[in-house]
């Protein structure tokens, strides 16, 4: 595949490495995402112990935690296809166009450091 424009459509600089170079590929300032939704299913009941920070003094509380069910719509800033050109997004970005479109990508698999922090990615994987 011959590219001669790589735009990153994630909110952060991607950076590849290779056995032969690293390339950084900054954050073009358009994100692509999909809509989402979010509804409130159920409900998760948990009791603490709550400690005042001014007196030390516990307490016994109830929290209620929800429990959302989301749902994903449209991809949102996607630029139309342009020869040449592939476009690197999120993978639930890449999972909501998957078969539609061949100039997707998303960062390949993670290049961790010795604390586990990605630092970058093996080249690009699709979906």
């Amino acid at each position: 595949m011959e590219i001669r424009n790589i735009v990153n459509l994630t909110p952060h600089e991607l950076v590849i490495k290779t056995t032969d170079a690293t390339l950084s590929i900054p954050a073009s300032g358009t994100v692509a995402r999909c809509a989402q939704k979010t509804e409130i299913t159920d409900e998760v009941v948990y009791d603490v112990l709550l400690q005042d920070p001014d007196t030390k003094e516990t307490k016994a509380a109830t929290m209620r935690i929800p429990i959302t069910k989301v749902t994903l719509g449209d991809v949102e800033n996607l630029p139309d296809p342009k020869d040449g050109t592939i476009y690197a997004v999120s993978r639930v970005v890449a999972e909501a166009i998957k078969g539609k479109r061949n100039d997707i990508v998303i960062p390949g698999p993670a290049i961790r450091d010795d604390k586990g922090r990605i630092i970058g990615a093996d080249g690009f994987s699709i979906i």
